[in-house]
């Protein structure tokens, strides 16, 4: 028999057959055809006439004959219903007893070939389908290529593959940050799945079936998917999981959208819910944030210095009750220098927070929806719980600090700072009132690396170890940097004989500045001064003081590589005045 390329989804149990797939529109091209022999099956087919792909006149212009070169395109989806015996069921998929014994039996799966998969209602499809067939079915040593996406606050989607077949440690793959999205392996020759395969919502496989075999293959298949196998060696698949279906994502709204509308900033400053600025932004660029379009009595942009969920809230004239709304509600960051609008994004792009539905926890990032294992997050929380706070003695960030302010140097050079910049000079003014123990190395850039790289060590150095970074509390991706630059600057200082050198040039530069005598510099140099301790200092909200669920991830995995290097790791909320 010829081997075929399937293309294999699994479909919601409680997704009737006229919802699997879109509607039949004959202005687009898209009809139903019989099966001849399976009057059960549905066949949707989309066909383009020909057509010379637009490349053809755009590079080659008269060069060719284009006529040549037109082609046809077929797009197709088979829907198959599949009879399943009652042990091959889950106990969940049962329902009340109102349904038809038969039709509670019966699974449908979409086979699709061409570009078929167009055709596919996607919130009908189970997400993950085809990784947990191929995770269920594969040794741990036989991954070819993996796509996973990093959860933890920067967003990044990464594809690899490796030149020989290997497991999922030879991959740059964290469970503890990444999401799994996609994984090719090979199958054991001489079992069902055997082969080359590649597994997402979809099973990509190449095998001997037709259509008058596919319904034994796809029971046979469905068997596969029950298992729970893939839970002895893959069992953090299921730690964090990107909601896709559709309906769910609008409940999770219509929660959030129920709590916005109790929400009360003066209840507790840890609410479930907040806002934060959701992308890295340079807050020396800002003069403030405009909800919506508010104007002062001036007429002038009503500008607020953070973004608060109760001044959204008090945006609208009644609390938001549809996504629609609180989407309509921009939010801008206005320059410093000119005033025009720098950033702008939408009020749902700026919530962020977890929430517990239907007995499961959910977190949102960046607009996004995420499914959390209960203990998963359970244990993130409690690593975070854990961590100490320095006994440096962090100030109170002042809102005057947001305003630019002159400051002259013991060397008489005048230096103008604000915001992060003008805290941490305050601070290291505080920290050494009696005696020189600190020293203020923001902004002191570190070439390193090749290129264009440039690290900064920290934000304060003092000479017992501590290595002090500093910033306002903001989204995910934020705080995650945050974490990540305390982590690399530690990991280069233990590693790079070459990078401590440099640090030293610096810090030896910033002692004379400020008229150090050199005994008190040495006492900072990182050949005298070896990081024992990472401190991150975060500039609380007004209305909460909660890092994001992606941020906690970060923290607990740079915590847990750090302690790896013998380093320490506290966390301080920097209070604000």
């Amino acid at each position: 028999m010829t081997k075929n390329k399937l293309s294999i989804y699994l479909i919601k149990q409680d997704i009737p057959p006229e919802k699997i797939t879109v509607e039949p529109d004959e202005d687009k091209g898209i009809m139903t055809l019989p099966v001849e022999g399976h009057d059960d099956y549905r066949l949707l087919v989309r066909t383009r006439g020909e057509h010379k792909p637009t490349w053809v006149e755009s590079f080659f212009g008269s060069s060719v004959d284009g006529e040549c070169l037109s082609v046809e395109n077929v797009s197709l989806v088979l829907v198959i219903p599949v009879l399943l015996e009652c042990n091959e069921i889950g106990d969940e998929e049962f329902d009340d007893g109102s349904s038809n014994g038969m039709e509670q039996n019966v699974r449908y799966f979409a086979l699709t070939f061409g570009y078929g998969r167009a055709l596919i209602n996607r919130s009908s499809v189970e997400e993950r389908f085809g990784l947990k067939c191929i995770l269920n079915t594969v040794e741990p040593n036989t991954l070819r290529a993996v796509r996973f996406a990093d959860v933890s606050g920067s967003a990044k989607r990464s594809s690899e593959q490796l030149p020989k077949a290997g497991g999922i440690d030879d991959f740059a793959f964290d469970a503890d940050c990444n999401l799994l999205g996609q994984v090719t392996a090979k199958g054991e020759d001489g079992t069902f799945l055997s082969g080359m395969m590649t597994g997402r919502d979809s099973l990509s496989v190449t095998k001997e079936v037709n259509l008058e075999n596919a319904e034994a293959f796809l029971r046979e298949l469905y068997k596969v998917y029950r298992k729970d196998t893939y839970k002895q060696l893959f069992d953090w698949i299921d730690r964090i999981a990107g909601v896709k279906d559709t309906e769910l994502i609008n409940a999770l709204w219509n929660e959030a959208l129920h709590q916005i509308s109790h929400f009360s900033e003066y209840a507790d400053t840890n609410n479930n819910l907040w806002m934060a600025v959701p992308d890295v932004i340079n807050w020396d660029d800002i003069e403030g944030f405009q909800i919506g379009n508010e104007k002062d009595p001036h007429g002038e942009p009503r500008l607020h210095n953070d973004i608060l969920l109760g001044d959204v809230i008090r945006s609208f004239k009644k609390k938001p009750d549809s996504l629609e709304k609180l989407k309509s509600k921009k939010i801008k960051a206005i320059s410093r220098i000119d005033g025009c609008i720098l950033r702008t994004w939408s009020s749902s792009e700026c919530l962020m927070g977890e929430l517990n539905y239907n007995d499961k926890a959910y977190c949102i990032c960046d607009g996004k929806w995420y499914e959390i294992q209960r203990e998963y997050l359970e244990r993130i929380n409690e690593d975070i719980e854990s961590i100490e706070e320095a006994k440096t003695s962090f100030i109170p960030f002042k809102e005057d600090y947001r305003n630019s302010s002159d400051y002259k140097e013991r060397d008489g050079k005048e230096i103008n700072l604000e915001n992060e910049g003008r805290y941490n000079y305050e601070l290291t003014r505080q920290l050494n009132k009696d005696d020189n123990h600190f020293i203020l190395m923001d902004r002191q850039l570190i070439s390193y690396g090749g290129g264009a790289s440039r690290i900064e060590f920290c934000d304060v150095l003092s000479d017992s170890g501590q290595r002090i970074h500093v910033k306002q509390y903001s989204g995910s991706s934020v705080m995650s940097h945050l974490f990540n630059q305390g982590l690399v600057s530690a990991s280069i200082e233990k590693d790079g004989t070459d990078f401590a050198e440099k640090v030293d040039g610096k810090i030896q530069k910033v002692g004379e500045q400020g008229h150090l005598a050199q005994d008190e510099i040495d006492g900072f140099l990182v050949e005298n001064n070896p990081v024992r301790e990472v401190v991150f200092g975060v500039i609380q909200k007004k209305d909460n003081r909660n890092l994001p669920f992606f941020s906690k991830v970060a923290l607990s995995s740079v915590k847990k590589q750090l302690k790896r290097m013998g380093i320490e790791t506290k966390f301080n909320w920097i209070a604000r005045e």
